[in-house]
């Protein structure tokens, strides 16, 4: 398994400290923010609707009430369920990030089509082609600099 990013860490420990005291007030999330993971906790899901900084972002992983009550009763009062529910938390996000990473790629693909669609009709801007460019520039960079890697 690859090594956890300092957000990715946060949000295990916020998602431990309420699975051991079963508190099941908030909603924690872990969101990509400008290709950075950050862990954040909130009330209401209206939250990430009108927070400006959130509302625009990718959601990787979002935990409430019944998993952190579930894993609060499968842990129970044992020293090595303290292991199992970090092991459970640790999976969880390895596995949601593979799927919204999958997701995001077929919103991606998704975005491009409608982007042809654009195109095929001349009504598109120049500033907005630079956009589509510079953006698929990057991502192939970086592509490549994962394969070399």
């Amino acid at each position: 398994m690859k090594k956890r990013t300092r957000g990715e860490e946060r949000y295990i420990s916020h998602v431990f400290k309420a699975v051991l005291n079963n508190d099941r007030e908030l909603l924690h999330g872990l969101f990509l923010i400008h290709g950075q993971y950050h862990a954040i906790s909130f009330q209401h899901e209206s939250y990430i609707q009108s927070h400006p900084i959130v509302k625009d972002t990718h959601c990787v992983c979002l935990v409430g009430g019944d998993v952190i009550n579930y894993l609060h009763l499968k842990a129970g009062e044992h020293d090595l369920s303290r292991l199992y529910v970090k092991r459970y938390l640790s999976k969880l996000v390895h596995d949601a990030e593979k799927l919204a990473k999958e997701a995001f790629e077929e919103y991606e693909n998704e975005y491009i089509r409608n982007f042809i669609k654009l195109l095929n009709k001349k009504d598109t801007t120049l500033s907005y082609l630079e956009q589509l460019k510079n953006k698929i520039l990057k991502q192939i960079i970086e592509d490549d600099i994962e394969d070399t890697q």
